[in-house]
């Protein structure tokens, strides 16, 4: 049986007022395990700053920012009934199955008087899906805080009563701290949910993070603070019971009285919690680490790298056949004009998901050049998370909203997930002639061979720092423990070979581009493995890359005097879209004109004065 309660007040607005005073925002991250409660905190808020006390709560309407769902047992006979609140969202996996419900970051903003104060909404650590999606959610965390300037807390949810050190202890504590500035630990806050069951203390749980805490010191000097003024105890089953009630039940009404206590309580915490917050220094995002930085660039690498190998082939092919014919004195081109492609960056209005099958593509004549057509958009305004990271075969495209979740199918084309590329712009390149300056070289064919033979020594040059600086950043990774190689480059350069070999069969005459790409890899993984060997056994550590040398990997790539201004476009499209998403994911909560006399809001008022 499943009670729900699909259409409550729409408290959420995507038009986010301008605020003159950004730097007067409160910008509180929640960060926790799977199913500790941060999607009940985020509802509950908006429920303490709307009503007075849990009785007017009920009397007055709900405020459901986030679905939820759960379930509550009949006293009497035990039977569970499901109680869903709140409408469909995309963001949120409405399941009582143990699973994360949060797919990806979202920011709730409330208006406090003057001040905006913003809850970052978090996907859980500790998911069922393994370490590997932690990393992911990790990842997408980081990306998607670093378009703050500041973070006034972070907030770290725990239960209580916790007995030994799980994995959000083991990996999640640590991972977050790990990306943290030493500055930051005056900002970190802990908050215990559902301590009603545990006389509103946060229990064996305070051991076990102590154990935690000391560990870290030891290891890191680094003392994060774990006292009553930093932390803070909640109980949101008054939420629970509010949303249980306004669906129709009346299972818990013998314990009313319990959670009008509860209600109070948290109130008092919420207000105390946002005192403290409130006299906390700023903590400035791009003051942590820097690390964090070199992950999210080295991912917005990935495609610009594999593009620009391409171009580099097919312009040492077209200088090539150039060549040979100034060579046997062709008439059908004039020596001194070489054909190149350039190429330019065409941000899409929206991101969308293609699919590159076979039976989905096809390659066209445009201007004398052929090129892959891929004509079927699955998902045209497609906002998934981790639309920063535009990576071939990547498992996050079977949550694409085209793709049937049950076997990875999509439901446009009827094609396997693996064959789909999630898109923010288009390399659009184009047949261009440079010409050989006749002042440099006389008119002999020699001469303008010569001039040719640098030009491809040029492009071949600058493919070889590319390939030397995919080494060092695949290095990185493996020295950050992320990834043993960054195949997700050799994805990239792999769907270009198989581009060419489709556009081979169409009549191009492309086997010197698809021999050299596949001769690339190949070198790519070489260098990779002779370096990482050298590591490994401590021959010469001088080549394990600093994450300074990363961000001067960065500087050479786009300093490239062919190439680097293609790539610079690229990367500055993906911050572009990176930003985009942000304010996709940013809802301004348009609370009832009631909110603003709520006794708890003018607290806050004050507090945050």
């Amino acid at each position: 049986m499943a009670e729900s309660l699909e259409h409550s007040q729409d408290t959420s607005r995507n038009r986010i007022p301008v605020n003159p005073n950004p730097e007067k925002d409160i910008n509180i991250l929640l960060l926790g395990e799977t199913g500790v409660g941060k999607t009940t905190f985020i509802n509950a808020f908006a429920n303490y700053l709307t009503y007075n006390t849990l009785m007017a709560a009920l009397s007055g309407q709900m405020q459901i920012l986030i679905p939820c769902v759960f379930s509550v047992a009949d006293r009497d006979t035990h039977a569970q009934t499901l109680i869903k609140v709140g409408s469909h969202d995309d963001n949120e996996v409405c399941e009582d199955n143990g699973k994360s419900q949060t797919q990806g970051c979202k920011s709730y903003i409330f208006s406090i008087g003057d001040r905006f104060l913003r809850l970052i909404d978090t996907p859980g650590v500790g998911d069922c899906r393994g370490v590997e999606q932690d990393n992911k959610n990790f990842d997408h965390i980081l990306a998607f805080v670093s378009r703050y300037e500041h973070l006034n807390a972070i907030c770290i949810m725990l239960k209580p009563n916790e007995n030994r050190l799980n994995i959000f202890f083991k990996y999640g504590i640590k991972e977050l701290l790990r990306h943290l500035h030493v500055n930051a630990k005056d900002n970190v806050m802990f908050i215990f949910t559902n301590a009603r069951t545990n006389f509103y203390m946060p229990g064996a749980t305070s051991n076990q993070l102590r154990i935690l805490l000391n560990e870290l010191e030891e290891s890191t000097q680094l003392q994060v603070p774990f006292t009553r003024e930093n932390t803070f105890i909640f109980d949101n089953e008054s939420f629970r019971y509010l949303a249980v009630n306004k669906v129709g039940c009346d299972f818990f009404k013998d314990h009313e009285s319990t959670f009008i206590d509860s209600w109070k309580k948290s109130v008092d915490e919420l207000c105390r919690m946002l005192a403290r917050i409130a006299k906390c220094d700023l903590h400035i995002v791009r003051d942590m680490e820097s690390l964090n930085e070199a992950h999210q660039l080295i991912r917005k690498l990935t495609r610009p790298i594999g593009e620009v190998a391409t171009l580099i082939q097919e312009n040492i092919q077209l200088a090539e056949q150039h060549k040979c014919k100034v060579s046997a004195n062709a008439n059908d081109i004039t020596p001194s004009r070489l054909p190149q492609k350039t190429a330019k960056v065409v941000s899409l209005e929206y991101p969308r998901t293609i699919c590159t099958s076979k039976k989905c593509s096809t390659v066209v004549k445009v201007n004398d050049e052929m090129k892959m057509d891929y004509n079927v958009q699955c998902h045209k305004h497609c906002y998934l998370k981790g639309v920063e990271q535009e990576v071939i075969n990547n498992p996050i495209m079977k949550h694409c909203r085209a793709m049937d979740k049950r076997t990875g199918i999509c439901k446009r084309c009827s094609c396997e997930w693996k064959t789909h590329i999630h898109v923010t712009y288009e390399f659009q390149k184009q047949l261009t002639y440079l010409v050989i300056d006749n002042e440099q070289v006389t008119s002999s064919s020699q001469s303008i061979i010569s001039c040719i033979d640098r030009r491809i020594h040029e492009l071949k040059q600058e493919e070889q720092i590319i390939l030397h600086i995919c080494t060092k950043l695949t290095l990185f990774l493996r020295m950050s423990s992320i990834n043993a190689i960054n195949e997700d480059i050799v994805e990239y350069i792999n769907h270009f070979i198989r581009e060419e070999k489709e556009k081979g069969i169409a009549g191009d005459k492309n086997e010197e581009i698809i021999h050299r790409l596949e001769s690339l890899i190949t070198e790519y993984r070489a260098a990779f493995d002779l370096i990482n060997s050298n590591v490994i056994n401590e021959t010469d550590r001088s080549y394990t890359p600093t994450i300074d040398e990363i961000f001067t990997c960065k500087l050479q790539l786009f300093e490239l005097p062919i190439t680097g201004k293609y790539i610079e476009d690229q990367v500055e499209s993906l911050n572009s879209n990176q930003i985009n998403l942000v304010e996709q994911r940013e809802h301004y909560i348009d609370l009832p004109q009631s909110a603003n006399s709520s006794s708890t809001m003018k607290v806050l008022k004050k507090v945050l004065a």
